[in-house]
This record gives C-alpha cells, structure tokens and sequence, in this order.
C-alpha cells in the first residue's frame, strides 16, 4: 500500500486563505442578499460592516486586505526560516523574495491601467505593491535577526509611524493632522508622486508611501503568529493555542480602538 504523504503546510492558514478569498469574491452580497430579504437589524449591521468606511473607524471590509499581508507574515516561519534550516544559501533566499516583490509590483500596475499612459487614471502603486513590500521588508528583519527582536520591530514600527505622523511638522503640513485632506501620509503622496494620484481618490492614495511603514508591522504580527504556532509552548494543544490567539486578537482590537483616541483608525 502507497505510504500517506505526510504535508508541512498549515492547513489553518489555508482555511483562511479561503475565508479571504470568499469576501473578495463578492461574499458580502450574501448580507446584502439577507438584509433585503428580511429587513433585520442583524443583518442591515452586517451589510453595513461589508462596505469601506469612508475615513475614520473600520468595518469587517477594511479588515479582508491586511488580511493577505498578516498571512504572508504567518507564513515565514514555515517557508522562508525552513529554507534557512535546509542550507539554502541567503543568495538564493534574497533572489527569491526580490523576484517575487518584483513581480507582484509590476502586475499590480498593469492591473490599475499604467499601460494606458492616461495620467490621472493609473496607478503605480497597488494592493499587490502594498503585499510585495511590506512582506519583504518584514522577511528581512526575520532574516537578520533573532526571534525577540520581532516583537521589538513590531511595536517599534507602529509607534515610529504614529511619531510622525503626529509630531513631525513640514512645509505646508502642519503636525497631528489626520484628516483625509490634511493626514501627512497623503501629503507624501501628494509631493512624490502626484502622477500617480487617480482623479477619482482625491488627496489620498490608498496604498501609498508612508502607509507602507506600518503595513510591515501587519506582516510583523503574522511573523509571530507563525512563530506561537510552530515552535512557542510546543506542549500546548491546538485548542490551547486557538483560545489564546484569540483572547490576543480580542485584546488588540480594544488597544486599537483605545489608540484611536489619540491616533485615529
């Protein structure tokens, strides 16, 4: 009898993928579908969280994006470290995730119309950008240092980018403005790359430079997610682990809203 191939792949994290992936594919017109249909409060709420808030706050929908990048942090530990421990040269390792940074920003500018050469109407910087470089810059620092320093990397980039954003001032940016028109990340934006503003977003790019810095810090928190899930208190069970990361997950989304007093979601 053939011998059962024993996989390495963390299925949970395939399972997500999927669940992702189900809300890209259009899966809140199933609340919308419902909220017509019934007229229930439950489901009017859970049609409204399928909709992109237009500034300030979040809905489930602002969540399924960063979604991919904390799931390319998770990854790490099993893809890129693994690498590491088989004896693949960092040669072969940095070429690998160059490639692929490189690939993913070049598909995500044909996708959002560079090749139309219609200024206004393109982009040069996309979701997939956004992907690319903030899952390469945290790959990096998994590759350059030690397990500790992730979670110093982690705070350290969040409360750098907080930092600036409300206490650096610049020519015509006056400090602590997070509004939509006046936020320093749109500002950045607008003096670097103006060509690459669609008409349609007005004064903010969506995925634009500054924004990038704490984008590093999403993959970051996959990163040790990965690291709790394959190595951390290996005694534990799965069912251990699964209510401790979400005892976590709910912890942060209260630090969350309580920063958003001071630095605005």
């Amino acid at each position: 009898m053939a011998e059962t191939k024993k996989t390495d792949r963390l299925l949970s994290l395939d399972a997500l993928r999927g669940f992702d992936m189900l809300w890209i594919m259009g899966g809140g017109a199933i609340a919308v579908g419902l909220a017509k249909f019934t007229g229930w409060p439950v489901f009017q709420w859970w049609a409204d969280q399928n909709e992109h808030v237009d500034w300030h706050g979040f809905h489930f929908e602002d969540l399924i994006f960063p979604m991919f990048l904390f799931m390319a942090g998770v990854s790490m530990p099993f893809s890129i470290l693994k690498r590491q421990e088989r004896g693949d040269s960092m040669k072969d390792i940095y070429s690998h995730l160059i490639k692929r940074t490189v690939i993913l920003i070049v598909l995500g500018m044909i996708y959002n119309g560079v090749l139309a050469f219609q200024p206004g109407h393109y982009r040069l910087i996309s979701v997939l950008s956004r992907i690319a470089l903030g899952s390469f810059f945290a790959a990096l620092i998994v590759l350059n240092s030690k397990k500790k320093w992730h979670y110093v990397w982690f705070g350290g980039i969040l409360l750098f980018y907080w930092f600036i954003s409300a206490f650096i001032p610049a020519p015509g940016y006056a400090a602590g403005n997070f509004s939509r028109e006046g936020c320093l990340a749109g500002y950045i934006d607008r003096l670097l790359i103006p060509w690459s503003m669609p008409w349609e977003n007005g004064m903010i790019e969506p995925e634009g430079i500054l924004s990038t810095i704490p984008s590093i810090a999403t993959a970051l928190l996959g990163v040790l997610t990965g690291h709790f899930l394959k190595t951390d208190f290996a005694e534990w069970s799965k069912l251990k682990k699964g209510i401790t990361m979400g005892i976590i997950g709910i912890t942060f989304i209260l630090l969350g809203l309580l920063w958003d007093i001071f630095f605005p979601i």
